[in-house]
Parts: structure tokens; C-alpha cells; sequence
């Protein structure tokens, strides 16, 4: 059995240079989408960084791939699968995350898989733990690095 969650975070902004005395000056920053995939019961959590160039919006077809993706290279053969979402009608809440999920189930690949919403204005969540953590080291850690 295997226990997910996952959520997107607010985008960060690069460079990051926290000894900067004041604010930086660039036109504009380079913005990166962050979508976290937390493992409940190993206590791990991955982070899906897609720089703005690359980000096609925070659908639901993002939400299948990065999801295809986890499971594909760090699930270890689990027969069930309970994933929690938040209730973000766009993202989790449509057909394309719902027939993807049935999909695996359809093809061996799951025997079982149970998709739960947590209750709007929900506080307690992984994902959003995670980011809190991600985001108060980053404040504090030079990233200077700017793609081609």
C-alpha cells in the first residue's frame, strides 16, 4: 500500500541571492512552478521544479504526467494506492486525473486505487508542510543560476 499527496506551491523566483543588501534589479525573474509528491507512510516528498518556459498551466495534464511519473520511478510494485488532493476542481477534480487513474487500474498496474478531497479551507496537509520547509531554506540559499 502506498500513501501519496500532492499539491503545487506558490512559484519562487530566480536568482535567489539572500546576502543581496537590497532588491536585485532584472526586468523580470525567472519564474519556477514547484509541484510536491509527498510519500505519507515512507515520510518522503519529491519536488517537480518546471521553469516558466516549460510550464503549460497547473491542469490536470501536468497533474497526470508528474503523477505517471512518480509512480513510475519511485512506486515499489504497491498493489493499493490512497492518494489525498485538495478540492481544486481544475487540477484534481476532472476526468483527465480520474480516467488516469482508472487507467492503471484497468491495465494490472493497481489493484486498487482510492482518490480523497480534503475538506475546503483544509490546514493540515504534506505538501504544504513541505513547501513552508523548501521555502525557509531557500530564503536562506544562493541560487544565482539562470537557464540559457
Amino acid at each position: 500500500m502506498m500513501h501519496l499527496s500532492f499539491d503545487y506551491a506558490q512559484q519562487i523566483f530566480l536568482p535567489n541571492l539572500p546576502d543581496q543588501p537590497g532588491p536585485i534589479y532584472f526586468l523580470t525573474q525567472f519564474k519556477v512552478a514547484i509541484f510536491r509528491v509527498a510519500n505519507e507512510a515512507a515520510g518522503t516528498q519529491y519536488n517537480y521544479l518546471i521553469p516558466e518556459n516549460m510550464l503549460t498551466g497547473k491542469g490536470a495534464n501536468c497533474i497526470a504526467s508528474m503523477l505517471h511519473h512518480y509512480l513510475e520511478h519511485y512506486g515499489h510494485g504497491e498493489t493499493h494506492l490512497i492518494i489525498h488532493a485538495d478540492n481544486c476542481v481544475g487540477q484534481n477534480k476532472n476526468n483527465i486525473v480520474m480516467e488516469y487513474l482508472a487507467w492503471r487500474v484497468s491495465v494490472g498496474l493497481h489493484k486498487k486505487i482510492t482518490m480523497l478531497f480534503l475538506p475546503v479551507g483544509h490546514t493540515k496537509f504534506a505538501p504544504e508542510a513541505g513547501f513552508g520547509i523548501l521555502k525557509a531554506k531557500f530564503q536562506h540559499s544562493k541560487v544565482a543560476s539562470v537557464p540559457e
